[in-house]
């Protein structure tokens, strides 16, 4: 059974009209605001020369991210000594039913950036970590609530161990 819903294509329509040199609109010459995504938007206005068809596209974008998201639940597994938690992460995931069927949207792109927040933080990447949490929320706004999530925790083990830090003398404090 085919099935989508009408989201990815508010945020089509406004990639092309991006493309189209109309600006950031849904209707050439009204200026209101209704798509929730603008990093995958832009993404998609500026990948749209390569690839005309703005649903395959999305699709392509929204598989690399699936297996990106794969890649990085079994990095954090790695990282956690639980091999067994990875290769389920890395084979099962990217063939979830509710992942592929929000494969057109931005979904798989934004869980791929808010997983990369997490490896990165995980292994004291900050800057890293900064960058996946920030692209996260360009991609949807709820994504500020890994950033967040990843600044209290930051915060707490810091107070609590005072005396010895995160960072270790002499590495710089942001490093990619």
């Amino acid at each position: 059974m085919d099935r989508s819903y009408d989201d990815p294509f508010i945020t089509y329509r406004y990639a092309e009209n991006i493309h189209r040199g109309f600006g950031f609109v849904y209707n050439p010459g009204e200026r209101t605001q209704s798509t929730t995504t603008p990093l995958f938007t832009l993404l998609l206005a500026a990948l749209s020369p390569l690839w005309g068809i703005l649903p395959h596209l999305a699709n392509l974008i929204g598989i690399f991210s699936l297996a990106a998201g794969g890649l990085l639940l079994w990095e954090l597994a790695a990282i956690w000594k639980a091999p067994w938690a990875g290769w389920i992460g890395l084979l099962l995931y990217p063939f979830f039913p509710l992942a592929i069927t929000s494969l057109g949207s931005e979904t798989p792109l934004y869980i791929a950036f808010c997983l990369g927040a997490f490896v990165a933080y995980v292994r004291k990447r900050y800057c890293v970590t900064a960058v996946c949490a920030a692209l996260a929320v360009l991609t949807r706004p709820d994504g500020l609530l890994v950033g967040m999530l990843l600044a209290v925790d930051f915060t707490i083990r810091y107070f609590r161990n005072r005396s010895s830090p995160l960072l270790s003398p002499g590495v710089p404090s942001c490093y990619f």
